[in-house]
């Protein structure tokens, strides 16, 4: 999931109630069994450093952090100045989430093309990475500070999911969809696919990250659709709103089969 919060320091309180309206968006399927949801919330989420008196005391606190064996203090700066931090000790935090400690310079704001940074603004921590979920190892955390055509650095966490389950599969006498069949078409303008769920069943069972593939008459294999799309992508048919329409633009001449796969 990503996120690009309010900017400017004063904006805490908005950030705040974007970062808890953000919770709605973490899709628990089934809040009942949140460990066994892995998911990552990441972007420039704008958090600020608060108290000190100016971009160039921040500068001067971050010039003491010299050689590689005191990265350390980053995150030790980062605690007593960092807003994310400060949120998490007042109890603004989405529960559950986690970060793994700051061994990084501030992401934000830097010079484009040079690298140093613009004093016009505090030097901050904007840019993070955020996860929840059990059997989550992390094995990485940090900035890559030799790419440059940004005010920004970015961020990059790496991870390992050691036994996140898979929902178990549908069987197909319970995917309950119908489609209708193709009609020809001009392959100049978009193909449409039309589509019924049986017994609410979409609202009931599905995902968001259900699909529908279109695939060559002769299928090959399930896992190699010519293309696809995701099932939240799809509109209601004004005339008829049971009917769900799925549309494929620029799709070349040829016969074709559709298929939806539960995920």
């Amino acid at each position: 999931m990503t996120s690009h919060f309010a900017a400017h320091t004063e904006a805490y309180d908005i950030r705040v109630k974007q970062f808890k309206q953000g919770e709605k968006c973490t899709f628990e399927d089934d809040p009942t069994v949140p460990e066994k949801r892995a998911v990552f919330w990441l972007g420039d989420m704008n958090w600020r450093v608060d108290g000190v008196s100016s971009a160039e005391e921040m500068a001067k606190k971050l010039s003491q952090v010299t050689d590689e064996s005191s990265r350390v203090d980053y995150d030790q700066l980062a605690e007593t100045y960092d807003q994310l931090k400060k949120a998490l000790r007042l109890g603004n935090w989405v529960d559950g989430f986690k970060e793994e400690p700051i061994t990084f310079q501030p992401t934000y704001k830097h010079l484009v093309g040079i690298g140093t940074y613009n004093l016009k603004r505090i030097p901050s921590w904007t840019d993070r990475i955020l996860y929840k979920g059990h059997s989550i190892t992390s094995n990485r955390y940090t900035s890559y500070r030799r790419l440059t055509l940004s005010d920004h650095y970015p961020v990059l966490a790496e991870f390992t999911l050691n036994s996140i389950p898979r929902p178990p599969a549908l069987e197909s006498k319970r995917w309950s969809v119908v489609f209708e069949p193709l009609i020809a078409w001009n392959s100049s303008i978009p193909l449409f696919s039309r589509f019924t769920f049986n017994d609410d069943f979409w609202k009931k069972n599905g995902s968001y990250m259900d699909w529908i593939g279109l695939y060559p008459q002769d299928i090959q294999a399930i896992q190699k659709p010519i293309t696809y799309i995701y099932l939240l992508t799809c509109y209601e048919d004004l005339k008829k709103p049971t009917v769900m329409v799925a549309e494929f633009s620029q799709i070349p001449a040829g016969k074709y089969r559709e298929r939806s796969l539960p995920q």
